[in-house]
């Protein structure tokens, strides 16, 4: 059920109501496929990842694999009176120079108990509204990346990463783009732009399921202020 318009290059395709959940996630992940490889062949690249935007006006993207802390560092930040583009799917590409980033927002994905502080390890869906009142944004610069995961037996911390390493999860999180010649080199050279820029590493520990300030200020810390 949809549409397509190849001269607007957009498209608006839905499973039909009443189908098992199966059938739906699949449909989404033919379609996320089918729309990496054609951002591919226009020079943009789609990662499986997130992205908060700071007091700035900058981006900072968030990858990692799911489950990693990124849908629950996004809704922390929100709290904390950042913005967003998106909790896990965002678009990168370059323009006059500048590295941007645009989301594609879907419902959050977070643990049942993070409204209250209390971890369940059952996910469920939440509006982003519930976080903060005219909180996202569509296309910003990006400014940085942070490399996430999670350890909950551990204090949460930050520390420096390399330019490779980020080229290395960019690659990771954004796979289709390998079965495409076509497309390869102009989103390879994406990542090393995006690789380039203020990076680090973010390891979650349990002391930030629901600490917004304290996520925030590690930020501020981690990126010196330019976020």
């Amino acid at each position: 059920m949809g549409w397509i318009d190849l001269s607007a290059k957009a498209a608006h395709i839905s499973p039909p109501s009443g189908v098992a959940d199966a059938v739906a996630a699949e449909i989404f992940n033919m379609l996320t496929v089918s729309a990496g490889l054609l951002l591919g062949r226009l020079g943009r690249a789609l990662v499986h990842g997130a992205a908060v935007v700071g007091p700035s006006g900058r981006a900072v993207a968030l990858i990692g694999d799911s489950r990693s802390g990124k849908s629950t560092t996004c809704a922390n930040l929100l709290k904390a009176g950042w913005r967003y583009l998106s909790d896990d799917q965002i678009v990168i590409w370059v323009d006059g120079g500048r590295v941007l980033l645009e989301g594609w927002p879907r419902r959050f994905h977070l643990d049942e108990g993070w409204h209250r502080g209390v971890p369940t390890g059952t996910r469920g869906t939440v509006r982003s509204g519930s976080l903060g009142r005219n909180c996202r944004r569509r296309i910003v610069p990006l400014g940085g990346v942070a490399l996430t995961n999670v350890s909950p037996n551990l204090p949460t911390a930050g520390s420096r990463c390399t330019s490779a390493q980020v080229f290395e999860q960019l690659v990771r999180q954004s796979p289709w783009f390998l079965t495409d010649l076509g497309g390869r080199a102009a989103v390879l050279q994406l990542f090393i732009e995006a690789a380039r820029l203020p990076r680090c590493r973010l390891r979650l520990g349990a002391d930030t399921f629901h600490a917004p300030s304290l996520v925030s200020q590690l930020f501020a810390t981690l990126f010196e202020g330019q976020i």
